[in-house]
Parts: structure tokens; C-alpha cells; sequence
């Protein structure tokens, strides 16, 4: 049973910080107009600090910074980063570059 409490809070954390990136991404996206590759790091790198601050602010008094779990964070948002640099979602897409309209010649 504990197994499964520690994969369900492992599945349950990548979720958010997946659904952390893509609103940055989405809001970076809108404010700058721009598919370039600079939004998506810029919306990976300041999720990543979110995390960072979480794990230095959620530690009990005298406890050392958890170097595992910030390691985790940096290798999860570089997976994130590689697969945003090739496949975002279609909505995310269409809301950064506003929908294509097609002319019939």
C-alpha cells in the first residue's frame, strides 16, 4: 500500500507540473505572440523555479534542501522542455498563433 501512495503522489506531481508549464507556456504565448523556441523555455525554466522555491520553502527548520527532488524537478522539465521543442497541444498552438483561416481560390 505504500507503494501506491508514493506512485499515485509521483503520477500526481508530474501532472501538475506538466499542467504548471503548459499555463505558462500558454500565457508567455499569448503575451509575446511567438511559436519561437524562447517561450518554452522561459515557461519550463520559471515552472522549474516554482518547484525549487516550493522545496526550499517545505522544509522543516534545519532540514537540508532535498537535492534529490530538485534533481528530479531539473530532469522532468528538461523531458518537458524536449517534447514542447517537438509536439504542444493543438489548443496551446492555436491560442499562441490564432486560428488559421483558409481562402478558397
Amino acid at each position: 500500500m505504500h507503494q501506491l501512495k508514493i506512485a499515485l503522489l509521483l503520477v500526481l506531481t508530474l501532472a501538475g507540473m506538466r499542467l504548471l508549464s503548459w499555463a505558462l507556456l500558454w500565457l508567455l504565448g499569448w503575451a509575446f505572440k511567438s511559436e519561437s523556441i524562447g517561450p518554452r523555455v522561459a515557461a519550463n525554466a520559471i515552472a522549474l523555479s516554482a518547484l525549487s522555491v516550493y522545496l526550499v520553502v517545505d522544509r522543516m527548520p534545519g532540514e537540508p534542501l532535498d537535492g534529490a527532488a530538485l534533481a528530479f524537478g531539473v530532469i522532468v522539465f528538461s523531458i518537458f522542455f524536449a517534447i514542447d521543442a517537438r509536439w504542444l497541444p493543438r489548443r496551446l498552438l492555436t491560442h499562441i498563433r490564432g486560428p488559421r483561416v483558409t481562402r478558397n481560390a
